[in-house]
């Protein structure tokens, strides 16, 4: 074998070599890239999760509040007093952890879905417990007994009503540092936020106005329309 064939044979050999590792440095470099981007959705997404679950939190501490207003409005006339409604199912974090890349942040999630399944479960409790009680003793009207249950109901609330402020707190913390990391947006995202414009227009307030107009317009002709057809039947 001649200097010559040698030399092609070698180029060939690393023009191939040199081939497959940029192919396969690419892959890599793009998964990563996926991951990344994977990562910072989740980031956006647990945001609005944990935002759903700070008005669930209101709402439920609310309805502590409601419970012993209908407690005492119970004693005071000495009528069965409803509470119409129900503590809210908070939502998990299962779907977006698997997403994420930060081993602490994965860990520390992980521990505080396991808060927001126990705490659905303590909800449920008193849902069905008093939907229960409430039921029956309105079909006997049976006041005693629904006095009773609704005083042990309520007192049972003050530990519920402690955990809630606490779990607020470690909500809002978590949102705050959600927001945080999801500052450092993957590269793409960041070009994608210089080219397309994410604020609102100047004038979307007279715009909307413009096809609200519209919009009623549309649906002042669909009822003409509408009772027109129904005289029409009613003619035949």
């Amino acid at each position: 074998m001649t200097s010559e064939m040698i030399v092609q044979f070698l180029g060939a050999f690393a023009g191939a070599t040199f081939t497959f590792l940029f192919i396969r440095l690419a892959e890599a470099l793009n998964k990563i890239y996926e991951r990344e981007v994977k990562n910072y959705n989740a980031l956006v997404k647990l945001q609005l999760v944990l935002n759903f679950n700070l008005n669930a939190i209101f709402l439920n501490r609310r309805n502590i509040g409601r419970f012993r207003d209908v407690l005492n409005k119970t004693k005071e006339t000495k009528i069965i007093t409803i509470n119409p409604t129900k503590f809210e199912s908070l939502m998990l974090l299962d779907e977006f952890i698997s997403e994420l890349y930060y081993p602490d942040l994965i860990n520390e999630l992980f521990h505080f879905n396991i808060g927001l399944y126990k705490t659905n479960q303590d909800t449920s409790v008193p849902n069905e417990t008093y939907l229960s009680f409430a039921d029956q003793c309105c079909q006997r009207n049976d006041f005693n007994t629904y006095l009773h249950n609704l005083s042990l109901l309520v007192d049972n609330m003050s530990d519920l009503e402690s955990y809630f402020k606490h779990l607020d707190q470690e909500t809002i913390m978590l949102v705050a540092k959600l927001r945080v990391l999801a500052r450092k947006k993957p590269l793409f995202i960041r070009i994608m936020f210089k080219v397309i414009s994410t604020k609102l227009p100047k004038n979307l307030a007279k715009e909307v106005e413009n096809e609200k107009s519209v919009v009623e317009k549309e649906i002042k002709e669909i009822t003409t329309e509408s009772q027109k057809e129904k005289r029409r039947i009613f003619e035949r």
